[in-house]
Order: C-alpha cells, then sequence, then structure tokens
C-alpha cells in the first residue's frame, strides 16, 4: 500500500476556490465605485442645483441585481452540474461571470445596461457559490475535507480585500478609467479561472455516477499520486460506489423532499437555512456594498 501525497488535492482545491475570489471581488469592487464622480455622472440624476447624485434608488438598483443573479445562479447551478459535470459546469457558469463584466465595462451612460451587466455576472458568481464548493467537497481526500471547503469563505474575503485596495488607487484618475479599470479586472479573473479549468480533472463522484469506473479510479490516484491499483485508491472508489447507491435506493428526489418529515428532512434544510439567514442580517453586506458611500458621508476623506 502506498502512502498518499495530498499535495495535488490542495493544489486544485486552492486554484476552484478562485472562484470564491471572484465573488467578493464582485460585492466590493462596486461600494469604491459608487462614490466615483466620472461614474455619478455618467449613472446619476441631476439635482435641484444641477449637481449628479446618485440617489439611493440607483445606487440600490445597482448594487441588488448581483444579489438577484446569485439567487437565480444558485438555483440554476444544480441543473448544469448534474448534467454537464461539475467541472463543465464550473466552465459555463466562468464565462457567463465574465460576459457580465464584459457588459458593464462597455457601459457608457445606459444604467440599464449596467444594470443587466451586474445581474449575468451575479448569475455565475451565485453558481459558482454552489459548484465549487461541491467540487472541492467531492475531489478533496478526506483528512483535509473540512480544511479545503474553507478555501472558497477565505478566498471570498481576499477578493473583497483586493477590490477595496484596486478602489483606493484608480479613484484618484480622471474619466471613465477611474471605474472601468477595477471594473474590467473582473474579465481578467474569468478569463484566469476558465483557462485553468481546462487543466482540472471532473469530479470522481460525478465519474462514477455517469458509470465512468475507469476514469474515476484514474483521477482518484492521481490526486494521491498513486497507482491506479492500489489499496488506497481501490477504498475510495468502494467508498464513493457505496453513497451512490444508497442515494440510489433512495429513489429519485425532488426540490420538496428538503421539506419531508422523511427522517427530518425539513429540520436539516431549515437549520441550514436559518443559519444562512443569520449570517446576512449580521448587517456585514451594508459595509461591503455602501461602505465607501457612509464614510464620505460622515466627512472620511
Amino acid at each position: 500500500m502506498g502512502v498518499p501525497t495530498n499535495f495535488k488535492a490542495i493544489l486544485l482545491a486552492t486554484f476552484v476556490a478562485f472562484g470564491g475570489f471572484l465573488f467578493g471581488y464582485d460585492i466590493g469592487v462596486i461600494s469604491g465605485c459608487l462614490i466615483m464622480d466620472d461614474f455619478v455622472d455618467r449613472f446619476g440624476e441631476a439635482d435641484s442645483s444641477g449637481t449628479f447624485i446618485l440617489s439611493p434608488s440607483r445606487q440600490s438598483i445597482i448594487t441588488s441585481l448581483l444579489s438577484a443573479g446569485t439567487f437565480v445562479g444558485a438555483l440554476a447551478q444544480a441543473f448544469t452540474s448534474d448534467r454537464f459535470g461539475r467541472r463543465g459546469s464550473i466552465l459555463i457558469w466562468s464565462a457567463v461571470f465574465t460576459a457580465g463584466t464584459a457588459i458593464q465595462t462597455a457601459t457608457v451612460r445606459s444604467l440599464v445596461q449596467i444594470t443587466i451587466g451586474r445581474f449575468i455576472a451575479g448569475l455565475g458568481v451565485g453558481a459558482m457559490s454552489a459548484i465549487v464548493p461541491l467540487y472541492n467537497g467531492e475531489t478533496a481526500p478526506k483528512a483535509m475535507r473540512g480544511m479545503l471547503l474553507v478555501l472558497y469563505q477565505l478566498q471570498i474575503i481576499i477578493g473583497i480585500f483586493i477590490s477595496y485596495i484596486i478602489d483606493l488607487g484608480t479613484h484618484t484618475i480622471k474619466g471613465s478609467a477611474s471605474w472601468r479599470i477595477p471594473v474590467g479586472l473582473q474579465m481578467l479573473w474569468g478569463l484566469i479561472l476558465l483557462s485553468g479549468i481546462f487543466f482540472l480533472p471532473e469530479s470522481p463522484r460525478h465519474l462514477l455516477g455517469t458509470g465512468k469506473e475507469d476514469e474515476a479510479r484514474r483521477v482518484v490516484a492521481e490526486l494521491n499520486s498513486l497507482p491506479e491499483d492500489d489499496p488506497v485508491v481501490l477504498e475510495t472508489i468502494e467508498e464513493l460506489e457505496y453513497g451512490i447507491r444508497a442515494e440510489n435506493e433512495g429513489g429519485k428526489a425532488t426540490w420538496l423532499e428538503c421539506f419531508s418529515e422523511r427522517n427530518k428532512l425539513w429540520k436539516r434544510t431549515l437549520n441550514g437555512m436559518m443559519l444562512q439567514f443569520i449570517q446576512q442580517l449580521n448587517g456585514q453586506n451594508f459595509y461591503y456594498y455602501y461602505g465607501d458611500t457612509f464614510f464620505r458621508s460622515a466627512g472620511t476623506k
């Protein structure tokens, strides 16, 4: 029996978690744009004195359309991840995100265009917020699964932090470059994930679920740096097959199954939902989206 090494699995999980960076960057970058003079002149409206301002309604529509997109994308990925695989689904939604950022960057003065771009980008990051942890969970070694799943959340925070730094560096630039540079950089982040996904393997669990046992064995062996006939590889494949059989024996599940009385599934679903609700209700998103506007209103330069 060989000794498995997890370097490849860690490298894979770290790169795929870059999807979280896209999410965090997209959340944070708009905060600085909302107070940039050129952005306000293009997408704001004139007040009684003739000065252009971004009214609360315009601010909210620009920021909230991303969240609306993430809601739809998180649901839609359930269909693409099963049909096209985890790897293929990440590829699709990375392309959607990149298209959305391209639409935003190309906007001249149309509020509708930039909000549509935000919505489309939200579709991509919302889908990846579900697919990336799923992919990492299915490819990570058991002993490191929890740690590698946390990488996604870490990348979100790094993305927010980097977006603030870039906004700080460009806000004094005259003209549209002040906001086009930080917004347009998202296309680069999307292309990095798009190009890298071609070199990553499919989830071994998905491969087994679609009858591709030989390929699944090869992926598990590669991630553990072991030969395909090693006992560790064979044991991992057996565990995955057992889990798939157990799921199949339960019959085809529907969305309503999440709220059924069987095994108190509704309690598990409600518990997960409440954890997410409470995390959002602590008010952190106010600072992510409107932090710059708030501190500017308070007189901070």
